[in-house]
């Protein structure tokens, strides 16, 4: 199933005209005018990654993207903005959590980029939550079996690998392991992962605020 990203922004005029520059990618795109609208696509469906503008009437940007960092924390969110300070930006980093901050106007092949990072990212998230449960049942398991036959887990790795042993400090080194694993996705999550791209669209356009909230 194709990812899907949902992209918010006041701005009719410019969810359009990043629809035509985005036709081609590989995810799904929905676009909707206002957080309310934003949070509603959340709770009817899977959402990958969210693509806000900063000054929308009612909500925010920073507080649409803190919202869902709240209530959807798998969400990778990306934030727009055409009128941004220092201390906006500090802002939007330390309370959304945001994933990248681009400045409007910016190319629609930016964009595309940054979405495809966060992608990238969120994958290796998504795969890193889903191994910590079976690590730490594995973990547990051979703790107690370690527990009630002292020695049995050790000479049995022993037996099928005359190099590799157990022991009850490993056990505890596990669990760290799994809870460094941890705290790492949570570093991470608004870090930048190196990721090799498809060639982005040789036709994408210059994207700025055109509607009625451009200054």
């Amino acid at each position: 199933m194709n990812s899907t990203v949902l992209i918010v922004d006041d701005d009719i005029a410019l969810l359009d005209a990043l629809r035509r520059s985005l036709r081609n990618v590989p995810y799904h795109i929905i676009a909707v005018a206002d957080a309310q609208r934003a949070l509603e696509q959340l709770e009817e469906r899977p959402i990958d990654v969210v693509v806000s503008d900063d000054q929308m009437p009612g909500m925010g940007g920073i507080e649409l993207l803190t919202a869902i960092r709240r209530h959807h924390p798998a969400v990778v969110s990306i934030m727009m903005s055409g009128r941004t300070t220092i201390g906006g930006m500090v802002h939007a980093i330390n309370d959304g959590e945001i994933f990248r901050f681009l400045i409007k106007p910016c190319l629609a092949a930016e964009v595309d980029r940054s979405i495809r990072l966060a992608l990238a990212q969120k994958m290796v998230l998504d795969h890193c939550r889903r191994l910590l449960p079976l690590m730490r049942r594995q973990s547990a398991l051979l703790g107690a079996i370690e527990r009630d036959h002292p020695g049995l887990v050790a000479a049995q790795s022993q037996a099928l690998n005359g190099n590799f042993s157990l022991s009850s400090d490993d056990f505890t080194a596990m669990d760290g392991l799994a809870e460094s694993i941890e705290v790492e996705i949570h570093r991470v999550e608004t870090t930048l992962i190196p990721h090799a791209l498809p060639d982005l669209p040789a036709d994408a356009g210059l994207i700025r605020a055109v509607g009625p909230s451009a200054p």
